[in-house]
């Protein structure tokens, strides 16, 4: 362990809420087209990373929640990008509510188990609406979070540091630091 975690569920969700602030963003972008369908599909992918970690450090058993997850195309008519991002965003409001009614009882509710599957299952379904694959948009995500990781292990290993040596707040700041250099 290496201390590359948020120290509480609180800044776990708050991290989820700023996902979601760049999903909206990134399609405000996408639609004046100034941004990738690829970014976008990232950012919704962050979403569901980012409601896992809520979710593992809430102790609740992510065998809850994925086992209700559809990972085929819905047969429904395909929404627009809009329709999805609000239903994102809806579901991440009823997964604020699940989630709150958690931290005034620290225990887990079929509440946030059952908001937290809604918030997965939209995005879900707003990558299989761009008829991108949702697992293989996950494991691209994953090598492009190793290669930040790899990126930070550099610059430590310039400055004869360690991960433990930094704060979250700093690695905060050197993950912020790889996104813009691309990786």
């Amino acid at each position: 362990e290496v201390g590359f975690d948020f120290a509480t569920v609180r800044l776990a969700f708050d991290r989820l809420a700023d996902e979601v602030r760049e999903l909206a963003e990134a399609l405000e972008k996408y639609e004046k087209g100034g941004d990738s369908l690829e970014h976008l599909c990232d950012e919704t992918t962050d979403v569901i990373f980012g409601v896992i970690n809520v979710l593992r450090h809430a102790g609740i058993d992510m065998q809850e929640v994925f086992p209700k997850i559809s990972t085929a195309p819905s047969q429904e008519e395909k929404s627009s990008l809009d329709v999805l991002l609000k239903e994102i965003q809806e579901a991440f409001r009823a997964f604020e509510n699940g989630f709150q009614s958690f931290e005034s009882s620290e225990t887990p509710t079929t509440a946030i188990v059952s908001a937290a599957t809604a918030l997965i299952q939209k995005a879900v379904d707003f990558v299989n609406a761009n008829d991108v694959q949702p697992d293989e948009v996950m494991k691209k995500n994953v090598n492009k979070y190793l290669v930040r990781c790899r990126f930070i292990e550099d610059q430590l290993q310039e400055e004869q540091k360690t991960w433990r040596d930094i704060s979250l707040d700093e690695i905060y700041v050197r993950w912020k630091q790889a996104k813009q250099a691309g990786f």
